[in-house]
């Protein structure tokens, strides 16, 4: 499956324990997925009065998915997640969507540090279960392209990520501490949990021979 892709399956539930929404279960997620994209900023004032955006969390998507054939199992298991508020959720779906581009300024000649994010959230609890990465860094540049096609040196190379404390090591220094670089990370989920409650119908598939649930559920980043 080419990067950019969805993950077949798509996985929801507890981290690490995910339920797969896919045909095996009768539990396949449709044409019918939306992201909507989400930030938390404060706009602001210069002293001489030009506008900008103060951004504290660059992302904090939502997410709208369809399960149109679901059996007793799936809805079950829905409602369970539904009711669990102590935790987030684990929504992985993406075969390593590219974040191009994004701003930082260096801690040291040769560290710098991610923000935190839904994503990175999820990439430290599956590093807490020895579980593949959820975040890979491709590429730290100082120059900025939004689509990712950064012509300097790729600063990374030879350098390292730590999933924990999300600092970036690189393999070559840009300069002294707050150098402005430009970071290419990829990702295949995050955490999430329910806005809203789940709605569920019931449906018949022709092809399955059985009586079914279609089920709708909002979900957004935590």
């Amino acid at each position: 499956m080419p990067a950019g892709a969805f993950l077949n399956p798509v996985l929801l539930g507890t981290p690490g324990e995910e339920m797969s929404l896919n045909v095996t279960n009768q539990a396949l997620i449709a044409g019918a997925f939306s992201e909507t994209l989400g930030r938390t900023s404060v706009d602001l004032s210069t002293v001489v009065g030009d506008g900008f955006s103060a951004v504290h969390g660059r992302h904090r998507p939502k997410y709208k998915l369809t399960i149109p054939f679901a059996n007793f199992t799936t809805l079950g298991a829905i409602r369970s997640m539904y009711a669990v508020g102590d935790s987030a959720l684990s929504f992985v779906f993406a075969d390593d969507w590219l974040i191009p581009t994004e701003r930082y300024l260096t801690a040291t000649t040769t560290t710098v540090q991610l923000d935190g994010s839904c994503y990175t959230k999820l990439d430290r609890l599956y590093d807490d279960l020895s579980l593949s990465e959820i975040v890979k860094i491709t590429g730290v540049f100082t120059d900025r392209n939004f689509r990712g096609a950064q012509v300097s040196s790729n600063l990374f190379a030879g350098g390292s990520y730590d999933r924990q404390t999300r600092i970036i090591t690189l393999g070559t220094s840009p300069g002294p501490a707050g150098t402005i670089v430009f970071i290419n990370y990829t990702f295949r989920g995050c955490t999430v949990r329910f806005r809203g409650a789940p709605k569920s119908t019931v449906t018949r598939s022709v092809d399955l021979g059985a009586r079914l649930f279609k089920i709708t559920a909002n979900l957004e980043s935590v």
